[in-house]
């Protein structure tokens, strides 16, 4: 008799469970955006008797199932913290976390990516830059300053340098590997903060001969919680970042521009805060081509940077020092293409790309 009422309250608790969760499934509105993983979720497809035949509809449902289920982030978290604490794994989705702080697995080194790398900017330098003054430097990742301390590989940041150095031609490079240590970036995201770029900037002022901000003088703005990309594809309950962007006049009166459609915006786009990726804060994302103006600059000198997305929190702080800065982003256009869009004559030009940009540089185009 007790065997059979716990099948049967095995069997009613079963039924409850799996109703109830179609019954909040069907009740719960579907989401548009991830936040968390930084994507937009499968909508419910649309039903025709071309995609029930075709299989089209049934595809796209199996998308749709587990992308709208109403515990997907709390799934994500207990199968994160199941493979680090009970598995004992090292990472999670290629994330692994030390002290709080998350990072990536970035290896191993792909030589012949960053050789090919070095080949693209003196594609470019041939094509519009010949005779300009030409700076490269290669953004650390956070991975560059753990190396040897836990145990996780890290690709050798002397020997990309090295590499690089040994492909390009006719330009200058800058090193910045003293200028910063793991504590510079954010403990969700990869990208360095703000802030912290105050010996990025002297150091570049120093080898570039320009004249940087007074660091001292910007104004502090705090926007809470920043949830990095490593938040999401850890999908651990991290601890939240501060992003902190830095203010003066200079950048207020700035004038940025997308000079393919000719669209306005601010330096700091606040209305990006709170979407997808906060980071877009900076200069509205990632834009092919960006162009600041700055009238009252200390100099009527102008900058070019082939740039990643740390280009878009370093660039806001160069505004009082250059007339006019420009932003290209080969991962967007097309190096053809770039000549129609901006005009080469005296400026200084930098390349700034990181080890994860280099290790992958098919992607620059």
């Amino acid at each position: 008799m007790k065997a059979k009422v716990k099948n049967i309250v095995l069997t009613l608790g079963f039924v409850v469970i799996i109703f109830g969760y179609l019954i909040i499934s069907a009740v719960l509105p579907d989401k548009d955006i991830s936040y968390a993983e930084r994507r937009k979720f499968t909508q419910f497809p649309v039903i025709t008797i071309k995609s029930l035949t075709n299989g089209k509809f049934f595809e796209e449902f199996e998308k749709y199932t587990p992308d709208q289920s109403p515990f997907r982030e709390g799934l994500r978290t207990i199968k994160a913290l199941s493979h680090f604490y009970l598995f004992n794994q090292k990472d999670n989705n290629g994330i692994f976390v030390i002290d709080g702080n998350a990072y990536k697995l970035l290896y191993p080194l792909r030589e012949n990516s960053v050789t090919k790398a070095g080949e693209k900017l003196n594609e470019v330098y041939n094509r519009y830059l010949t005779g300009m003054k030409v700076y490269y430097t290669v953004l650390p990742e956070k991975n560059t300053y753990i190396k040897g301390k836990y145990g996780y590989p890290v690709i050798d940041f002397e020997r990309v340098v090295k590499l690089l150095k040994d492909s390009v031609e006719n330009m200058e490079y800058i090193n910045l590997l003293d200028c910063l240590d793991e504590k510079d970036f954010y403990k969700t995201d990869p990208h360095w903060a703000q802030q912290n770029l105050e010996k990025v900037v002297n150091r570049l002022a120093e080898t570039m001969d320009f004249v940087p901000a007074d660091f001292g003088k910007y104004q502090i703005n705090k926007l809470y919680p920043f949830y990095g990309a490593y938040y999401g594809q850890s999908a651990l309950p991290l601890t939240p970042d501060e992003l902190i962007y830095l203010t003066s006049d200079a950048i207020k009166n700035a004038t940025a521009k997308n000079p393919v459609t000719g669209e306005t915006f601010p330096v700091y786009n606040r209305d990006k805060f709170g979407g997808v990726d906060s980071y877009d804060l900076f200069l509205n994302g990632g834009l092919p081509l960006i162009e600041i103006t700055n009238d009252n600059a200390n100099s009527d000198h102008e900058l070019i940077i082939f740039r990643d997305s740390s280009g878009s929190s370093l660039s806001p702080l160069l505004i009082e020092s250059y007339k006019k800065i420009t932003l290209i982003d080969l991962r967007y256009v097309s190096t053809n293409l770039v000549g129609k869009y901006v005009t080469f004559s005296n400026q200084d030009v930098l390349f700034m790309y990181n080890i994860a940009v280099l290790n992958n540089s098919q992607m620059l185009k």
